[in-house]
């Protein structure tokens, strides 16, 4: 057969064969359009030798004739492939600015933790409406009680079949995702942490990481201090931790006459400028600089820029000096492969058992969080100004108040709330 070079490496004349790079290692891959599906079959030819690549992309392409002829299926029916491949659109559709990534971090969570789970070797032709009720009953039953979260989790089954349908991977109408509101609860009670447990929870994440048994693990333990101090240290979402890259962060003036006006943010970003000048002058720049810094949060409707504490700037340095994705696009919290990893609600979990702290409290389940809801009842114990409190958290005063006044006693509820929220 005759190779044809093309832009992105060459074709096979005659055929609807392409072989290129792989777009993440130097190997070249074989790429076999169906025009039925409107896509590629796609395999690594695990060599960067063109010669041999052709040679495996006869051999495949002869393999997937014969599958044709036998009526075997070409490309995977399972519902978690197709979930897969949903979801690889929907990032692309990030690129293009059509889709949010929040929503995709969402999606990818709701996906990867239960559908996944659930669903395993279910083929998308036997998809019916008892597989989706019994669905909705493992959540039910499961960790899912907020009705806010289960529309989310029918969302993604509506859009994933809307997909499979377009695609010619299901041949009748999407079943309907029914979940009774009886049998979901509006929110989901969280237990706060006292201030002794608080001290157990910051004071053994050294030892915890210590601990580790492997790179993954250890890894993994490392983003866990971020996410404990970070939560920690703002009263931040969990939601919010999805979003936040490098280039998030800031360093802006205290001083009136240059009022907030952005420093250091050259190059790799404002922890990297903090990084290096407390390497080479051993100073705290904040503080010589009269400076702050700040970072972006952008989980939820309500952005906000908010200023850390300065007790937090270590562990943020520690942690850039330890992650493996530190370009200004990367995401903070991300995982070893670079994507944020919902799994750290698991490691909070031994986290907490390897301190001996319990995870439910009289108030209800302790999760990551339950930092955020620490953070808040703290400073309204400390008679932190709750406008002040509401803008940092990204809420409303009234949420401040429906949710976490009921903690304080009279006299400081009194004075922080008053008549403001009537």
């Amino acid at each position: 057969m005759t190779l044809i070079p093309i832009s992105k490496g060459w074709k096979i004349a005659g055929t609807e064969c392409l072989i290129r790079k792989r777009p993440d290692s130097k190997n070249l891959e074989v790429c076999i359009w169906f025009k039925d599906f409107k896509k590629y079959k796609v395999f690594s030819s695990k060599t960067t030798d063109i010669s041999i690549a052709e040679n495996f992309a006869q051999q495949k392409m002869w393999e997937l004739k014969y599958m044709e002829k036998q009526g075997i299926a070409i490309f995977s029916d399972k519902f978690t492939d197709i979930l897969n491949e949903w979801l690889s659109t929907y990032k692309t559709g990030i690129e293009t600015g059509h889709k949010t990534l929040h929503m995709y971090c969402l999606y990818e969570s709701i996906v990867r933790v239960h559908m996944m789970k659930y669903f395993k070797n279910v083929s998308i032709g036997s998809m019916n409406k008892a597989h989706i009720d019994g669905y909705v009953q493992y959540l039910i039953n499961g960790t899912v009680k907020s009705e806010s979260t289960m529309k989310t989790h029918k969302a993604v089954i509506a859009l994933v079949f809307k997909y499979a349908i377009e695609k010619g991977y299901y041949k009748k109408s999407a079943p309907e995702f029914n979940a009774p509101s009886a049998k979901t609860q509006k929110t989901q009670n969280r237990g706060a942490f006292r201030s002794d447990e608080m001290v157990e929870i910051v004071s053994n994440l050294d030892r915890f990481i210590e601990s580790s048994q492997n790179e993954i693990r250890l890894y993994n333990s490392r983003i866990l201090k971020i996410i404990i101090h970070f939560m920690n240290g703002t009263g931040c979402r969990t939601n919010d931790l999805q979003l936040v890259k490098w280039s998030d962060f800031s360093i802006k003036y205290n001083d009136k006459k240059k009022n907030l006006t952005p420093i250091g943010n050259e190059g790799n970003g404002a922890i990297a400028y903090l990084e290096q000048f407390m390497k080479d002058t051993g100073k705290n720049p904040l503080t010589w600089a009269q400076a702050s810094l700040y970072v972006f949060l952008k989980g939820k409707s309500i952005e906000r820029t908010i200023p850390l504490d300065d007790e937090l700037i270590p562990f943020i340095i520690e942690w850039h000096k330890h992650s493996k994705h530190t370009n200004p696009t990367d995401l903070v919290f991300a995982g070893f492969n670079g994507k944020f990893n919902a799994a750290y609600s698991a490691w909070f979990k031994d986290y907490l058992t390897f301190i001996n702290v319990p995870d439910k409290s009289d108030d209800g389940d302790r999760s990551p969080y339950s930092l955020r809801h620490t953070f808040i009842t703290t400073k309204l114990f400390d008679g932190i100004d709750a406008v002040v409190i509401a803008k940092q958290c990204g809420t409303s005063l009234q949420h401040i108040d429906q949710t976490y006044s009921h903690f304080l006693p009279e006299d400081i509820k009194e004075k922080l709330f008053g008549n403001n929220v009537k």
